[in-house]
């Protein structure tokens, strides 16, 4: 099986299964859709989720964000270089396979190939698995936003004398991402918002951390920084400047009638009307509160919160 069909295989599960909830379904609509046998698609499942890029939670099929930036890549970039670094290492290392990919067992090496590793050592100087993946998310942006230009063209930004949230690593970012601003137009960045929505689908294990509903169709990739207000795509694709939100509670976040503490406590608003009860809300858990987070969490309560 070439790249191609088995990142084409990927995308169309992960597609199928906001509609689908059976393996077995995936699997035959996948098929279906691709005009490909069921146990090719069957296979890729398999070899992703010994990879551990993917799980099953509540029965539903979840792809780790690596698997779909990986996915979603161009062949030969140094975005695919780095994806199925992240994706393949874990699995070589644990079967002490050999650093030469032409000697993995096929099913590996007809994926990733020793360019992938090539390009990792010219690119990247080292071989850190867990900073590879926020890592590849800068090129991932701007591949998928196409800021460099293409064709003479470039996507008209806004808000580029707005200030991001103090990243860590934000030097990092303006380098390899120096346009500031975010596309006037929500359609360029299509992508980054469908990979913004399943990294907190991923995180939140497909429900609402306030409720516990784990419909996928009552759920929203909700802000904490508004869209509106992200001063760099980063911001904007960034999943710690996420939370997983029933659509009701996401109307009271969005809204400024709720918002969180730095320890998880819930913020509710004096002017939110009715019960409090009535609104099931809750704090939010410690596995959350990531130190970025944290951050967005602070602009959320000093620009959007209703005290």
């Amino acid at each position: 099986m070439n790249k191609h069909t088995f990142k084409s295989i990927l995308l169309s599960c992960n597609t199928m299964a906001l509609d689908y909830f059976s393996k077995q379904d995936i699997i035959q609509h996948v098929s279906n859709h691709l005009h490909v046998e069921e146990k090719e698609v069957s296979r890729v499942l398999h070899r992703i989720e010994e990879w551990k890029g993917l799980e099953w939670i509540h029965g539903e099929l979840d792809f780790m964000p690596i698997t779909m930036m990986y996915a979603k890549s161009y062949t030969g970039s140094v975005i695919e270089a780095l994806c199925a670094y992240a994706l393949v290492m874990p699995y070589v290392k644990e079967h002490n396979l050999p650093y030469d990919v032409s000697l993995w067992p096929m099913s590996i090496a007809s994926i990733v190939n020793t360019t992938c590793f090539h390009t990792i050592k010219q690119e990247y100087k080292y071989e850190v698995q867990d900073i590879i993946e926020s890592q590849a998310y800068i090129p991932f942006s701007l591949q998928v936003l196409f800021i460099k230009e293409v064709h003479n063209l470039r996507v008209p930004l806004k808000n580029a004398d707005a200030s991001m949230i103090p990243y860590e690593h934000i030097e990092y970012i303006l380098q390899e991402l120096p346009d500031c601003g975010i596309p006037i137009n929500r359609d360029a960045s299509k992508d980054v918002a469908t990979f913004f929505k399943d990294t907190l689908m991923h995180e939140f294990d497909r429900c609402c951390p306030l409720c516990g509903i784990n419909l996928p169709h009552m759920l929203i990739a909700s802000h904490i920084k508004p869209f509106r207000d992200c001063a760099h795509i980063y911001e904007a694709g960034d999943y710690h400047n996420g939370l997983l939100l029933c659509k009701n509670h996401d109307y009271l976040f969005d809204q400024g009638y709720i918002s969180f503490e730095d320890d998880g406590k819930c913020l509710i608003s004096s002017l939110l009307p009715g019960n409090i009860e009535s609104y099931s809300i809750k704090d939010l858990l410690p596995k959350y509160l990531t130190n970025t987070r944290k951050m967005f969490l602070k602009y959320h309560r000093e620009h959007i919160f209703m005290k």
